[in-house]
């Protein structure tokens, strides 16, 4: 059986609490981490880190399994990648616009 390490740091800084978020996929080794902007103005850092690497993390999951099928070529990989982190962002901050 092989055991999964994962070693990950993340400073508190002025914040009350650690917002920054961490999803692996050790398997299919994507590893995603995320800042959660603390401050009066992103009262909700924790929740929107976390869901930054959740809905980024289901994004490389479906670009990993286009790579190993043939559907996503491998020279448009990192244009793939960017456009699943602006998608992400564009989520995050609908979802941010709706609930504040």
């Amino acid at each position: 059986m092989t055991e999964n390490n994962c070693i990950w740091e993340s400073t508190i800084g002025t914040r009350e609490e650690n917002q920054d978020s961490l999803r692996a996929d050790f398997e299919k080794k994507i590893f995603l981490m995320a800042d959660g902007m603390g401050g009066r103005q992103h009262a909700a850092g924790a929740e929107a880190s976390d869901l930054t690497t959740y809905y980024l993390m289901k994004k490389m999951l479906m670009l990993q399994s286009g790579l190993e099928r043939g559907i996503v070529k491998e020279e448009k990989i990192l244009r793939r990648i960017s456009r699943a982190i602006g998608e992400t962002n564009q989520v995050i901050t609908s979802i941010a616009k709706n609930v504040g």
